[in-house]
């Protein structure tokens, strides 16, 4: 029976809406009242133990929902079945223990009994700040963007989203209007990303995905992924580390996805960034890298690694022809374009507390001659502190082009602060210095509000160093 309570305890955490950190500690002072209590019982000998037991459970009552209360998550509702059967078996051995205890008088084993209890409280805890951490790390539309996301989704469980003869799909779109503080002040409207994904899963192994996504400035839609999933190794769910960097998670991808370099490439889709803009220094150099190639990733209590072998993006850059400005007396233009033909990257990273993140990225192209043409070394930080989170990264970009090398190199901050559970508030600055010009600042400030499930409105304003390209951005999101 005292398994079962754990357990039940646990599991009604899950299904608690819109959990946020005074949730988790509310759930932990509960635990320490139902502790109180139950050394309290070891002390009173003389106590009925009946009497105790039922104040007992009566206080653990207090730590589930609700009656009509509901999860709006399919995997939460899911398991709301498997609750309701241990709910049943619970019930059950409270009869059970009610009418043993009627039926003695012995005080010693009530006491051994609690003390049992008492441990089997330490462990809970353990496993509600396993849950805190599991829940800071998952996505949320209205709440702030995931920081120390996995560096790998794996596929969800099918029946939890929405299915079309056994194909999984969801999406999203986002409309933006944006107006620019200038001589001519310009104001435009237009689609900014839209995307449907789509799913299978083969085994309990295996999956596929792909995603056809808009591209704005073409105005077609193109294949944004497709990829098969390969799950090496997954821990069984509810087992538990035996070792503080026990792994839980290996996995290979092949086929085409976003590379992950760095951080900001969990934000790419426009539904999970919460500023309309992308950082300065990640347009700059490596923007939203798509490629084809092989990945692998594995994910630990306290680590994470991924690699990866991909084609290579390519870079372009006009320097002026002397020879054709001196021949022809006006400026001419040459563009000279690095296409690495493999590259390779991996990304390190660590999280010594739930709440930090610190990683590390390195990413190197060579051309068909077998010359490095293009290195990206990186760096970034996350931080989630109760409703505000902290991430930075630092970025270098080196490109060994035969003529025109270049350096460039930058680095951003940002916060977030939920203030509501549907409501946030975010501010970014970040700097850049290209080959040509010296460091270049640009900063941002945005507000969010959810109107409903999976619908966001946002506002950002963006005020760059020069004054002459300051922004008013104004967006609504919406995933289905």
């Amino acid at each position: 029976m005292r398994t079962t309570l754990l357990v039940l305890v646990a599991l009604i955490l899950l299904l608690q809406p819109g959990l946020m950190a005074q949730d988790f500690d509310a759930l932990l002072k509960a635990v320490d009242k139902v502790e109180a209590n139950l050394k309290e019982l070891v002390a009173k000998e003389t106590t009925t133990p009946q009497q105790e037991t039922q104040k007992l459970l009566a206080e653990m009552k207090q730590t589930e929902p609700a009656p009509g209360v509901e999860s709006d998550n399919p995997v939460l509702a899911q398991m709301a079945l498997e609750i309701q059967a241990l709910k049943l078996e619970l019930a059950e051995l409270r009869a059970v223990y009610g009418a043993l205890r009627q039926q003695t008088n012995e005080t010693t084993t009530a006491q051994n009994d609690v003390v049992d209890l008492v441990q089997e409280l330490a462990t809970l805890r353990a496993e509600i700040d396993l849950l805190r951490r599991e829940y800071q790390s998952s996505p949320q539309l209205a709440s702030t963007e995931p920081i120390m996301a996995p560096t790998h989704d794996p596929v969800a469980v099918p029946g939890t989203e929405k299915t079309l003869g056994g194909i999984e799909w969801s999406g999203f779109f986002d409309v933006v209007g944006s107006a620019r503080r200038a001589a001519d002040d310009e104001t435009q409207f237009g689609l900014g990303q839209a995307e449907i994904d789509l799913a299978s899963q083969l085994s309990n192994r295996v999956a596929v995905e792909a995603a056809v996504a808009y591209n704005n400035e073409t105005g077609n839609f193109e294949l944004g992924a497709a990829l098969v999933d390969i799950h090496l190794f997954s821990r069984e769910e509810g087992e538990r580390h035996t070792r503080s960097f026990g792994i839980d998670h290996t996995y290979v991808l092949a086929g085409q996805f976003d590379v992950p370099f760095g951080i900001d490439y969990h934000v790419y889709p426009s539904i999970e960034r919460k500023l309309v803009t992308a950082p300065l220094v990640v347009d700059l150099t490596h923007g939203g890298w798509n490629d084809y190639g092989v990945q692998f990733g594995l994910e630990a209590a306290q680590a994470n690694f991924v690699c990866y072998w991909v084609n290579g993006f390519e870079s372009s850059l006009e320097v002026l022809d002397e020879a054709q400005t001196l021949a022809t007396g006006e400026e001419v233009y040459e563009e000279i374009n690095t296409s690495p033909a493999d590259a390779f990257g991996t990304r390190l990273g660590i999280t010594p507390f739930s709440w930090l993140e610190i990683g590390s990225s390195l990413a190197a192209g060579w051309n068909s001659s077998g010359r490095d043409e293009m290195i990206l070394v990186g760096a970034d930080i996350q931080l989630a502190l109760n409703n505000l989170e902290i991430k930075g990264e630092y970025i270098s970009h080196s490109l060994n082009r035969t003529i025109a090398e270049e350096n460039n190199r930058g680095w951003y901050a940002q916060a977030t602060y939920s203030v509501f559970s549907n409501a946030f508030v975010t501010t970014r600055y970040g700097s850049f210095k290209s080959e040509q010009q010296d460091w270049y600042g640009q900063g941002s400030v945005g507000l969010g509000y959810a109107l409903a499930d999976g619908v966001e409105l946002r506002w950002e304003s963006s005020i760059h160093e020069n004054g002459e390209d300051n922004q008013n951005f104004v967006q609504l999101v919406a995933g289905f």
